[in-house]
């Protein structure tokens, strides 16, 4: 039952990790398409 626990938790923090990534990935989409659009 722990175990689990723990488990869950990494998996929480794994998926939150991840949606910052993805949002930080789509800020970077953003800005190379003001880039692309500016040149």
């Amino acid at each position: 039952m722990r175990k689990n626990k723990t488990v869950y938790k990494g998996v929480r923090i794994g998926l939150r990790q991840a949606q910052s990534d993805k949002r930080q990935a789509q800020s970077d989409i953003g800005n190379a398409i003001k880039i692309c659009l500016s040149s």
